[in-house]
């Protein structure tokens, strides 16, 4: 996990990286919420690789049972806490 949050904290990932991890039938995994909790600090960031509107038709996210609760619920944390880093919220599970 620490290689992990390592990577999402310093390279780009990738939408069919968090297709997959949604895959599972099990929700609030802490690979799902390592995505999205990296993905919605990249958004209130404006990072460069932040994903827009294409990305997620693209990819078909959108048919991604839970992504969008727990996005929106991620970026609600991100707004609070402009701190928010993606290893401090795994580590709050």
């Amino acid at each position: 996990m620490h290689k992990l949050v390592f990577c999402l904290g310093n390279e780009h990932f990738s939408p069919h990286a968090v297709a997959e991890a949604y895959a599972a039938i099990e929700r609030g995994t802490k690979l799902q919420r390592a995505f999205v909790a990296q993905l919605a600090i990249d958004m209130r960031r404006g990072e460069t690789y932040a994903w827009e509107r294409a990305t997620f038709t693209k990819h078909r996210l959108e048919e991604v049972l839970g992504f969008h609760l727990d996005l929106t619920e991620a970026m609600r944390e991100a707004d609070h806490d402009a701190g928010l880093k993606a290893k401090d919220f795994l580590l709050n599970l």
